[in-house]
C-alpha cells in the first residue's frame, strides 16, 4: 500500500480562489474563513448557501491558465462536475461535499473530515521537524489508515491531504486535469523538482 500527497498543478492550471466577501459575511472573524482555517471540520450542516469561487487567476504569473477538472487548496480539492461523478463514490465517507458555484456554474470543494491521529495512525517516532518546527517527515502507520481513501494530520497543522493509490489511480485513469502527487509525503516540492532533474 502507497500513500501520496496531493496538490495543485498551479503551474499549467488555474488555482481556486474563494470570495472574500462571503467569508466575512458567512464565517465571522478571520480565523474562522474556510479558506484560511483549515482544521477538518464539518461546515456543510451551517453552510448558509453554496461557496462562491472563482478562477480568475488575474495574476497569471504565479498560476496556469487552463481550468481545472480538480484542484487542491490546503487539503481540500475543488471538483468539477465529472470530478464529482469519478471520485464521490470512492471518498464520500471521509469528509463532506460542499456546493459551489463558479462562472455560473456548478462544482464541489471536499473537505476532508478523517484525522490520521483518531486511529492512532502518526508514526510519530519517524515523523520529525526541524528546530523552526518545518516537516522533515511525515510517516504513517499505513495498515492504521488503510480504511481514509483520504486524510489529514494535526501534525502538520492539517495543510495536506493524504491519499490512497485508488484515489490516485481514479484521477489518472480518467485524465482528471489539475494535480500532482508525491510520495514525499507534505513536501509538495520534491516531485517538481525531480521532473525538473529528468527533463535537464
Amino acid at each position: 500500500m502507497t500513500l501520496y500527497s496531493i496538490y495543485a498543478d498551479s503551474d499549467q492550471y488555474r488555482k481556486v480562489e474563494f470570495d472574500k466577501e462571503q467569508m466575512f459575511e458567512d464565517f465571522g472573524s478571520l480565523r474562522n474563513h474556510f479558506d484560511v482555517n483549515f482544521s477538518p471540520k464539518p461546515i456543510a450542516l451551517t453552510l448558509k448557501r453554496p461557496l462562491m469561487v472563482n478562477f480568475l487567476c488575474e495574476n497569471t504569473e504565479y498560476h496556469g491558465d487552463v481550468m481545472p477538472d480538480i484542484t487542491e487548496h490546503y487539503g481540500r480539492l475543488f471538483l468539477n462536475q465529472k470530478a464529482y461523478d469519478i471520485l464521490h463514490n470512492v471518498i464520500k465517507d471521509d469528509g463532506e461535499f460542499l456546493p459551489v458555484i463558479y462562472s455560473n456554474t456548478e462544482g464541489y470543494i471536499f473537505n476532508p473530515l478523517q484525522v490520521a491521529e483518531s486511529v492512532e495512525g502518526l508514526n510519530q517516532s519517524l515523523s520529525l521537524k526541524d528546530e523552526y518546527g518545518n516537516r522533515k517527515s511525515i510517516v504513517f502507520y499505513e495498515d492504521r489508515v488503510r480504511e481514509f481513501k483520504i486524510f489529514k494530520t494535526k501534525f502538520d497543522s492539517y495543510i495536506n491531504s493524504f491519499i490512497q493509490l485508488e484515489v490516485k489511480e481514479l484521477i489518472e485513469e480518467n485524465q482528471l486535469k489539475g494535480v500532482y502527487f508525491t510520495e514525499d509525503l507534505g513536501d509538495p516540492f520534491s516531485a517538481k523538482y525531480s521532473e525538473k532533474l529528468l527533463k535537464s
